[in-house]
């Protein structure tokens, strides 16, 4: 049976610098390659594909950062550049300056996030899980 301690030892197991990519693409990849006419109906208000950008660029930004913010920072932001350029070649897909400024404030507050929680960390001992 699968339980909570088995996918936390599982995943103590994978290698640091995987930990992002693998993140990314089991969130990603599903709705990647889907043509915008499918996921369009599951937008209520419109600002769903902003919102998802900065989520899970601050999502990753939090769980990599460290004391090698810079280069996550720049991983990540090349990361976002590179995910448009590719929409862009896509058929039904398209790049959106404003995706890559969603992924950049993304960037911003999960490393923002990290580095204030590790502030606050030696105050409040119990959130040494975080």
């Amino acid at each position: 049976m699968l339980t909570v301690a088995s996918c936390k030892s599982i995943w103590s197991k994978v290698p640091q610098t995987a930990k992002a990519p693998l993140i990314f693409l089991s969130f990603t990849l599903p709705t990647f390659f889907m043509s915008p006419k499918y996921i369009e109906g599951l937008f209520v208000t419109g600002y769903e594909d902003t919102l998802f950008h900065i989520f899970f660029f601050s999502l990753l930004a939090y769980l990599l950062s460290g004391r090698k913010w810079l280069f996550v920072v720049a991983g990540l932001f090349l990361m976002g550049v590179s995910i448009e350029l590719f929409q862009a070649l896509l058929p039904n897909r398209g790049a959106s300056l404003s995706d890559i400024l969603a992924d950049s404030f993304g960037i911003f507050l999960g490393v923002s996030l990290k580095f204030l929680m590790l502030k606050i960390r030696p105050k409040f001992p119990r959130l040494a899980g975080f």
